[in-house]
């Protein structure tokens, strides 16, 4: 069930980023809500499930992006792998950390998705053109991970504690 959730959510944000955001960039920058919602997936669920929902939603922006299949994918995999990768070393009850890390989190993932787009030869702008929009793009994200840590913690909790275990029913007739 709470897998269900952390999916519909990763393809909510794929959806409002490719259908809203596009259409409204900010100095230039669009907003990756997918990208913040993997690191806090990665940092709450751990390396595993932040990299399959980092590939999940990376695919799903390819999709809907028109882009190579897979670009997107792998940096977005990578990244939540990282981020669950961090969380046994990092202090996740202070908004602090996690802001400092989606936004270090955010430059390597636009490090990592370029490095990929410049080997298929879609790296079309100037370094110092990208270097600006990734910096900015590392401002805006790094709010949004303590709120996506929020978001999910909610979520843990509403779909792990609302569960009770079915009582077990003595069979009729005595029977095995």
């Amino acid at each position: 069930m709470r897998v269900a959730f952390i999916l519909l959510l990763v393809l909510t944000a794929v959806v409002v980023q490719t259908t809203w955001l596009v259409r409204v960039p900010i100095r230039g920058v669009v907003l990756d809500p997918v990208l913040p919602l993997v690191m806090a997936i990665g940092l709450l669920r751990g390396p595993e499930e932040g990299a399959l929902f980092g590939l999940a939603g990376g695919l799903l922006q390819d999709l809907f992006a028109g882009t190579s299949l897979g670009l997107m994918g792998m940096a977005k995999l990578t990244l939540g792998f990282l981020a669950g990768f961090l969380t046994a070393s990092l202090y996740l009850e202070s908004a602090l950390p996690v802001l400092v890390v989606t936004g270090l989190g955010t430059l390597f993932h636009e490090v990592a998705w370029t490095s990929l787009a410049g080997l298929t030869g879609q790296f079309p702008v100037p370094l110092t053109v990208w270097a600006g929009k990734a910096l900015l793009q590392a401002l805006y994200n790094a709010p949004l991970g303590p709120l996506g840590l929020a978001l999910l913690r909610r979520i843990e909790s509403k779909t792990s504690g609302s569960r009770r275990p079915h009582p077990v029913r003595p069979r009729r007739g005595g029977g095995p």
